[in-house]
């Protein structure tokens, strides 16, 4: 009874502290959606298996899944696990979007960084931010991960913010607004 009686204690103390951490985070997605994404492309690197690809037709799709690993991230690791975005690359032409994976690998380290991109054996064109430029150009984007997914309409203004690889409500909302995409263009 003790322990229960404990328990109860600190859910009561740590309710308001995560309250407020959910108000946080709908303030910086509201912060995020106040500017469309500067995606800078033409400074980035493009790779296409193991080729650098300069024609790139999908840059003209009007739907955008932004999905961009910052340097604190492991990359290495990221790419351990892109299997998981098949399903999602395999969606790309029958929903009308593309995702854009938008690397920034740590310093001296691109040549691991092309050995595991290579070893994921995703055939998917991904970009390198080697200047360090994406969070720069945009400071709308805060610096936390949880914040570095997300989906963009053909004005690169944000419709969604979201993990869809790990969270099946940010995933329903993704297909729901792809869906409603498709309809408006019949």
């Amino acid at each position: 009874m003790y322990n229960f009686f404990n328990q109860m204690i600190l859910v009561m103390l740590l309710f308001p502290i995560l309250s407020c951490n959910n108000g946080t985070i709908h303030e910086k997605i509201e912060i995020m959606k106040s500017s469309p994404i500067n995606l800078n492309l033409e400074n980035m690197q493009c790779w296409s298996n193991d080729t650098l690809a300069t024609n790139r037709p999908w840059e003209s799709i009007p739907l955008k899944l932004c999905v961009f690993v910052s340097e604190t991230f492991c990359t290495s690791c990221y790419l351990k696990k892109m299997f998981q975005w098949e399903d999602f690359i395999n969606m790309e032409k029958e929903k009308d979007f593309y995702i854009y994976y938008i690397f920034e690998p740590q310093d001296g380290c691109e040549e691991t960084f092309h050995k595991f991109f290579y070893q994921a054996e995703l055939d998917h064109p991904f970009y390198i931010d080697k200047k360090k430029e994406f969070l720069l150009i945009n400071p709308h984007i805060p610096q936390e991960s949880m914040f570095h997914t997300f989906l963009l309409d053909e004005m690169n203004n944000i419709l969604l913010v979201g993990d869809i690889l790990h969270n099946t409500e940010i995933e329903q909302q993704f297909k729901k607004i792809l869906d409603e995409h498709i309809k408006s263009k019949q």
